[in-house]
């Protein structure tokens, strides 16, 4: 404020005093005006205090971070290691909400539906998060294996997409192996449409008992206790899938691979959003209001949800 009354007033000033000077001074000043408003009043906030866009950093670690975020400062890790997941490469090479790929499936040509149309796959980010998770788990890959036949990496998919997802992860030795690619990702560009016929319907969904929690009161105090489930989960090394509901209005599942603890206590998690596969993505544990927050998405403005974690039993 005292900054800001300054300004005005030395402003005033110069207006008062181009009156009564000639014209040689009145077309010298502007510049002088310039540079001495810059020195005296930009000079003084430190760099550091203002981003990219020309706005100042605000004093709340969370805050801060959030705006990093939003000029793109910082983004979520492409590695991590606490649970050795690349969101580049372990993750789904096409989104939720989107058409089959067609004429880039290495197996088949993929037809029209009846009306013409290429076939629509949507309402299915549980399916996504989940096959996300399970590849992770119980698979490895292997470019030096020659590629399999259509059939083979059918039943392959199936086998995996069928595994609860809860269970312990396979060890190396023992996890499926699919041959033929280096990763999920590009295994799933290549086979596109065989992974969206084989990894699950997306109205079985709307059964899981666990999602049937979206309907139930949240309490706050239950939110530091998930907050804090979620680190130890990825400390561990596993993925953590996490159910996002506003009832009525959204209802949403990502994957959650890692996380930024700030010195005031608040957390960031960064997750696989199946809704915008080509980028990480984060939600925010505010410490001071237990709350939990997702940044702005097409199907939802942002700001607080209700989180619930999913996947870590028959029931949740």
């Amino acid at each position: 404020m005292p900054l800001l009354f300054h300004r005005i007033a030395f402003n005033r000033l110069l207006s008062f005093f181009m009156k009564f000077t000639p014209r040689f001074f009145r077309r010298c000043l502007p510049a002088s005006w310039l540079a001495l408003h810059i020195f005296c009043f930009e000079a003084g906030a430190a760099h550091s205090d203002i981003n990219p866009h020309g706005e100042p950093v605000p004093d709340d670690p969370l805050l801060a971070c959030v705006q990093r975020m939003e000029c793109e400062e910082s983004i979520g890790p492409d590695w991590s290691a606490k649970t050795n997941f690349n969101w580049k490469k372990d993750t789904l090479a096409f989104p939720n909400d989107t058409f089959y790929t067609k004429g880039l499936d290495e197996s088949v040509v993929i037809k029209d539906e009846p009306s013409g149309h290429p076939p629509i796959y949507m309402h299915r980010c549980f399916v996504l998060t989940r096959t996300v998770i399970q590849f992770h788990k119980f698979a490895r890959f292997d470019a030096s294996l020659p590629k399999a036949s259509e059939a083979e990496y059918e039943s392959l998919i199936r086998h995996i997409s069928g595994i609860p997802t809860w269970w312990s992860a396979f060890a190396k030795e023992k996890a499926i192996v699919i041959p033929g690619y280096k990763n999920l990702r590009e295994f799933s560009a290549a086979r596109q449409y065989i992974f969206q016929k084989n990894i699950g319907w997306w109205l079985i969904t709307y059964f899981r008992i666990g999602n049937w929690r979206m309907i139930f009161p949240e309490f706050k105090a239950a939110r530091p206790l998930a907050a804090r489930q979620i680190m130890e989960r990825v400390d561990r090394g596993d993925l953590q899938a996490v159910y996002l509901s506003i009832f009525p209005r959204m209802n949403h599942c990502v994957v959650i691979y890692d996380y930024t603890k700030l010195k005031n206590g608040d957390v960031v998690f960064w997750d696989y959003d199946p809704n915008y596969h080509n980028a990480s993505s984060w939600l925010v544990y505010d410490s001071k209001a237990q709350d939990f927050l997702i940044q702005k998405r097409w199907f939802f403005p942002g700001g607080h949800v209700k989180l619930m974690r999913a996947y870590i039993s028959p029931v949740h």
